[in-house]
Order: C-alpha cells, then structure tokens, then sequence
C-alpha cells in the first residue's frame, strides 16, 4: 500500500509540474484580398478650365514687332495651355488650355523672337482656374528676355 501511495505522490507531483498554464494562441491575421468597399477613395484631382497671364513690365519694354509666345506645360512636356505669336504689348493673356489636372503640371514657359536686338524685364503671374472652382495665382518676379537668351522656364 505505501508503494501505491508513493507512487500515486509521485505522479501527482510530476503532474503538477508538468502542467503549465496554457499559452494562448493568436489568431490568425487576414489579409484582404480585393479593395476595401467601405474605405474612402480619394477624390481625383480637379481639371484646369482656363489659365491667365498677367504681365507686369519693369524698366525694359519689349518692342512691338518681337512675338513671344506662353506654354504651360504638364510634367511630361506637352502644352496644358498655350498662347503663340502674340505681338501686341501684354497685359492680361488667356491662353488656350487642353487636358491637365493639377498634379500633372510641371512648368510654364516664355519665350520672345525679336526681328532685331531686344530686352523686355517683368514679373507675371499666372491665374490657374480648376473645375472645382479653384485658382491657383502663382508670380513669376524680374524675368529678363533677350534676343540672346530668349527663353524663361519656371516651375509651377
């Protein structure tokens, strides 16, 4: 009998310390397979309507027969809006716009092709008009156009 007690008192006792308390198993995690329907998509970017250039000469007017021409232009290089060959003397330009969205613009472009020796100094800001009936004024300060360098680009 006392073999039977000890040997039940060893058992009880290596059963107790065998036994641990249980570790908890995590759940596994899903990953979704298609979009989330309820989640929020972001809306898309607004179009560009229409976009203005107002000129401001400083000390140098250009002359009247030098044309110049004005492009703004998306990331990828082809014109959102242009105006070409304009000889009048500027002040207030709407250029003719095409498909753009307001992450795709890159740069607005200006250009002179003087008959004869010229300079024309400014500032101008461009007026950009969205579909969502937003603008977007954003200056450009003493550009400097010369029949040897007859180019500004500014990023927008």
């Amino acid at each position: 009998m006392r073999t039977v007690l000890l040997a039940f008192a060893l058992a009880s006792l290596l059963g107790a310390q065998s036994a641990k308390p249980p570790v908890p198993t995590p759940k596994p995690v899903k990953v979704p397979t298609k979009p989330n329907p309820t989640a929020t998509k972001q809306p898309a970017p607004p179009a560009l309507t229409k976009a203005v250039v107002v000129f401001h000469t400083n000390d140098a007017a250009k002359k009247a027969d030098t044309l110049f021409s004005i492009y703004v232009l998306r990331k990828d290089g082809y014109a959102a809006a242009m105006k070409q060959s304009i000889a009048r003397d500027p002040y207030k330009i709407e250029l003719e716009t095409f498909t753009a969205v307001k992450t795709d613009l890159g740069k607005l472009r200006i250009l002179i092709k003087p008959k004869a020796e010229d300079t024309w100094r400014f500032n101008c800001t461009l007026y950009l008009y969205w579909k969502d009936k937003t603008v977007t004024p954003i200056p450009f300060d003493n550009i400097s156009l010369t029949e040897r360098s007859p180019t500004f680009e500014g990023a927008l």
